[in-house]
């Protein structure tokens, strides 16, 4: 079904049908940047390989809560389904205080079904409270996964909000975190995605956070609830902008590896890196699970001004059956193979400590990472290497590796490796890494070769104008 050019307002739509994956039923524009959607918007979808194609949708809001949602009902639910090639920009309901947290929508939600899509669209000015695309998983199976995939999407252009509750995106809830709902979230671009500390937040378990980019962005990826999600070969550039983040990690068996931390300038919480205390399992969901089993291996700092073991965790608000107010430490985890760089720092780590949690890292393994910090530094530690003629020098958006000397500068982990899952994967270049396993999140093979980045002419939509992001090329 073809939507021919011109203002659709109120559009109330139920798309219903099955197709298959050669003929799938289509609604589309007939042509790209003509058909537009405002008003009061409620689109619903039920069924099998339906796509929905080349919409605009301004000046509006979503009629009930949520404007584009795959399902009908609360039961009802799409399967191998696609949103692509859409624009979603500045869409608020007029009624609506900016700065009052009661006022939410959402743009778009995904539920319960399997192998939907989500690809190929912009996303920009969400100024209202509100997630931009959420993962419910109610009503649907518990221990069988969604497999939806979200990718190579432009996010831009959210202002900061005073409070919780303006994330990007947003994966499970407290309730249901639990559930294994294994979405895959790759190659997406998230440019001044400011909103709050947010910006995907992981409330359910394995889940693929993969090749995305966050520029400029001030928030960071979250396990906030859920377990055995992994976050691998994303790029993080800060640019020195307050509040830039990282990944905070909560909750077990979370792996964290081959990612590339630039110029970010959060501290405790916000930190590049910030590995969280827990509280006690008796404690609510949408407390603070205990981390357990985390490796966060291969990875590069450069330039960021704190990597913090032990974040404070607010004990108040949670009515625990035991151990009320008690913090848990991290146990049974490593920090493994990354380099850390920042000339201005005395530590290449700081560590919170409490008195329900004196040594933040006791259960935290150290092994194989080298550093390069401040040159009156006094640190020392197991599992550091000083790497004193290690250096750093900008090249275009990236810092390349230059040391300054022939000695004791290259990162080789003479006779460490040992960890087959991240050594058989691409580093963050997207190579191979061969022996000698260095660290860092690349390898030494592929010293010179930048990260590897999403293009933006690969992202997002092409037949749309909005302001170009100010990403650099790598000569």
């Amino acid at each position: 079904m073809y939507l021919e050019d011109g203002v659709y307002t109120d559009f109330q739509v139920d798309i219903r049908g099955n197709g298959t994956a050669t003929t799938p039923i289509l609604v589309k524009a007939r042509n790209y940047g003509k058909v537009f959607i405002e008003g009061a918007i409620r689109v619903r979808m039920r069924g099998s390989f339906i796509t929905v194609d080349g919409l605009h949708f301004r000046n509006g809001w979503a009629n009930d809560g949520t404007l584009f949602q795959f399902r009908e009902g609360t039961s009802n639910f799409p399967s191998d389904s696609r949103l692509t090639n859409c624009v979603f920009d500045s869409l608020a309901n007029p009624a609506f205080d900016i700065n009052n947290d009661a006022h939410r929508e959402s743009w778009i939600g995904l539920y319960a079904g399997n192998r939907n899509r989500i690809d190929n669209n912009y996303f920009g000015y969400k100024m209202v409270y509100g997630v931009i695309i959420f993962v419910d998983p109610r009503n649907g199976p518990q221990d069988i996964s969604s497999n939806h995939i979200i990718e190579r999407n432009f996010f831009g252009y959210r202002p900061p909000r005073p409070d919780n509750g303006a994330e990007t995106m947003r994966i499970g809830d407290s309730e249901r975190s639990m559930w294994s709902v294994g979405c895959t979230i790759r190659e997406n671009i998230f440019y001044h995605t400011d909103g709050e500390i947010e910006i995907i937040s992981i409330k359910s378990g394995d889940n693929l956070i993969e090749g995305n980019l966050f520029f400029e962005a001030a928030g960071q990826v979250t396990c906030r609830h859920g377990h055995r999600n992994t976050i691998r070969n994303n790029v993080f550039i800060g640019n020195n902008k307050n509040q830039t983040s990282g990944v905070r990690v909560i909750n077990s068996d979370q792996k964290i590896y081959n990612n590339w931390f630039q110029d970010l300038r959060g501290t405790g919480n916000r930190a590049a890196l910030s590995v969280m205390n827990g509280l006690d399992p008796t404690c609510p969901l949408n407390s603070y699970y205990q981390v357990i089993n985390a490796e966060i291996s291969y990875n590069t700092f450069i330039n960021c001004q704190q990597i913090q073991f032990g974040s404070n965790t607010s004990t108040s608000g949670y009515t625990c059956s035991q151990n009320q107010g008690v913090r848990f430490p991290i146990i049974d985890s490593r920090f493994r193979n990354n380099i850390i760089f920042n000339t201005a720092l005395q530590r290449p780590f700081d560590t919170v400590r409490t008195n329900d949690v004196p040594n933040a890292t006791a259960g935290i393994t150290f092994d194989g990472n080298m550093y390069k910090i401040a040159s009156n530094s006094t640190f020392a530690r197991q599992g550091f290497s000083l790497r004193p003629t290690l250096n750093f020098v900008k090249n275009g958006l990236f810092y390349e590796i230059k040391p300054e000397g022939t000695q004791n500068c290259i990162p080789v982990l003479t006779g460490k490796g040992g960890i087959p899952e991240i050594e058989n994967h691409p580093d963050v270049t997207g190579n191979p890494r061969l022996r000698p396993f260095t660290s860092g999140a690349v390898n030494i093979e592929n010293f010179g070769i930048p990260p590897k980045i999403p293009a933006l002419n690969e992202v997002g939509v092409r037949w749309y104008s909005y302001p170009q992001p100010n990403i650099p090329t790598n000569p």
